[in-house]
């Protein structure tokens, strides 16, 4: 899987930061993340009438799936090493882990 993570242009109105995540390059298959904690950003719906609208109402029984983590380089601003995401239902099976290109 291949992740290409953007700043988003033109967001002073959306009243905060935001990131766009694109899966494997396809624009179906891209999404808006917003700030949620410390170094953790979402892409969970604004309401559960959009996830259900998104096909994504089976994952609201594990919201935390639509969470990335990213892990800083110590001393640079603005770049990270790589991510998590935990993108199995089951929390048994973790976060998947995955590196920045180049890093």
């Amino acid at each position: 899987m291949t992740l290409e993570i953007s700043a988003v242009e033109g967001n002073a109105a959306s009243g905060g930061e935001l990131l766009r995540l694109c899966i494997n390059g396809l624009p179906d298959q891209s999404f808006d993340l917003y700030h949620y904690h410390l170094d953790t950003w979402t892409f969970f719906p604004k309401s559960h009438d959009q996830c259900l609208e998104l096909g994504m109402g089976y994952y609201l029984l594990n919201w935390e799936s639509f969470n990335v983590s990213f892990d800083r380089l110590d001393g640079i601003m603005g770049t990270f090493r790589g991510l998590s995401w935990p993108l199995d239902l089951d929390p048994r099976a973790g976060p998947q882990l995955l590196s920045r290109v180049g890093a």
